[in-house]
């Protein structure tokens, strides 16, 4: 029987070939996600870039060599990442452009350009893009690889810890919610609060850890009986909508 991973997620940076662009994407790289990568330069220095992307943090890396003033091809490039990838988890509209000139001397050609990379093209990407980020609102917390061999911990917007649990329950499955140092209180991990979470989504945490009697089969049938669970209790929620 073979393991359950979960996917990596992805990351699309534009602006990203060099400088505070680049830097976001290696973060990106470094927290395990693939990224991919957007912008001007020399086609051997951004393979080079792409490369080192991969080699230094093992996950895959594209480019994408989409102009920024086009919306059709911006439109595109998140088509195409998305297809690689399966989804785009992430967008950075970081690509931007300058030109220094007096109001009365400034070309027109400059303006129209910095309009359409600085303004036009953010509007471009997130309006593709935003549909399924949005659609995306289970999320594992923490590094997916860099972590406890038998601890994982999701966070299940929209549903109250509380309930995912009692669910479980009654398929016989223990689980905890919450704060690990606080089990009898209902207040949301402290944890996950202090690294930037709000409260209403850490109050859908679920925290499962295995022990040495567990199995293959076990890990199995919680993926089985998880989904349908979070499904119910989510269209029973009111704070879906």
């Amino acid at each position: 029987m073979s393991h359950s991973t979960a996917p990596r997620r992805h990351a699309l940076i534009t602006g990203s070939t060099s400088g505070i662009g680049l830097a976001i994407a290696r973060a990106f790289a470094g927290a395990g996600m693939h990224v991919t990568l957007n912008g001007f330069g020399e086609p051997e220095a951004i393979e080079a870039t792409r490369r080192a992307i991969e080699a230094d943090f093992g996950v895959t890396a594209r480019y994408s060599g989409a102009d920024m003033r086009d919306g059709a091809a911006i439109a595109a490039m998140v088509q195409e990442a998305t297809e690689a990838h399966g989804s785009v988890d992430v967008l950075v509209n970081n690509a931007g452009i300058q030109f220094v000139s007096p109001v009365e001397d400034f070309p027109l050609d400059k303006w129209d350009q910095i309009i359409a990379i600085n303004l036009s093209a953010a509007f471009h990407a997130t309006r593709v893009a935003l549909p399924q980020i949005l659609t995306h609102t289970d999320i594992l917390t923490g590094h997916p690889t860099r972590r406890l061999p038998n601890h994982t911990s999701f966070l299940f917007n929209y549903i109250e810890g509380e309930s995912i649990l009692l669910s479980l329950d009654m398929k016989g499955i223990a689980a905890s919610t919450g704060s690990a140092c606080t089990s009898r209180s209902l207040e949301p991990s402290h944890v996950l609060t202090a690294i930037g979470t709000p409260p209403e989504e850490a109050h859908g945490s679920l925290r499962i850890t295995l022990g040495k009697d567990n199995t293959e089969e076990d890990v199995d049938y919680f993926l089985e009986v998880i989904k349908p669970i979070v499904e119910k209790l989510r269209d029973m929620s009111p704070l879906k909508d």
